[in-house]
């Protein structure tokens, strides 16, 4: 564009307002009259060949005017220069009424130079909402890898308290008391039954006790052997016999013995 008037005022205006760091380097060339299309031409090509990777990209820039004013852009050479660009190239070339072959032959086109301002810079707002919006996507992902992070490393330590031997020991322990506790109360049980089985047999058993039958006014007795006399033929007149009652004992001598 021209170095003067008021199309490069505007886009500095345009760049400043919305993105102030932004920087511009201004090639300057005839925007019209004779001579214009060369020196366009020549630093479309200058841009072309050293300075990509310097800047993203080249505006061509002109206020309006008349057709004649602006045929510079209508030029072949300029044409040319344009489409054979490497680096891509948007045209701002008159008001929005306005169109020439510049328009239809770079990568963009802007209504005016400065349109061309609005869509090329971006505002301080915009950039903010897209940082804002990545930080929100930043925030979820670290969070979410945090998540499994955390549920993996609880996940590990479940693993490694099942496999901690003081867990087993505890467990085991835990185990060995419960069957300490069952086998004890079973002891109890089984002793309690034979205790009462016991008491039982012992009551049956003295239920036929022949002392149980002495208790009961019988009386047993036995000759000097010591041998219990069923009948009595089994004693004689004048021997000496003993006489055990429920409660003592009594010596005694058969005064009659009628044996059969």
């Amino acid at each position: 564009t021209s170095p003067s008037g008021a199309v490069i005022q505007d886009i500095l205006n345009v760049t400043a307002r919305r993105c102030p760091w932004i920087d511009l380097l201004v090639l300057p060339v005839k925007v019209q009259g004779a001579g214009a299309k060369d020196e366009i031409s020549a630093a479309i090509r200058y841009a072309s060949e050293h300075l990509i990777g310097e800047v993203d990209l080249v505006l061509l820039a002109r206020g309006g005017g008349s057709l004649e004013d602006l045929w510079a852009f209508n030029e072949e050479s300029v044409a040319r220069a344009i489409a054979s660009c490497a680096i891509p190239v948007v045209s701002a070339v008159g008001h929005e009424v306005d169109f020439s072959i510049a328009d239809f032959v770079a990568d963009l086109r802007a209504p005016t130079p400065s349109a061309a301002a609005e869509i090329l810079s971006r505002s301080g707002d915009e950039w903010r909402a897209e940082v804002s919006e990545y930080r929100s996507r930043l925030e979820q992902e670290i969070g979410y890898f945090m998540r499994e992070k955390a549920a993996f490393c609880e996940a590990l330590f479940r693993r490694l308290r099942l496999c901690d031997p003081r867990s087993l020991l505890e467990g085991h322990s835990q185990r060995l008391d419960e069957l300490r506790g069952r086998i004890n109360a079973g002891l109890r049980r089984f002793l309690s039954l034979k205790r009462d089985e016991l008491a039982s047999r012992a009551a049956h058993l003295q239920a036929l006790s022949p002392l149980a039958i002495l208790g009961r006014g019988y009386a047993a007795c036995f000759d000097a052997k010591g041998r219990l006399l069923r009948s009595a033929g089994q004693a004689k007149t004048g021997d000496a016999i003993e006489v055990r009652l429920g409660r003592g004992v009594l010596d005694a001598v058969v005064k009659v013995s009628r044996g059969l």
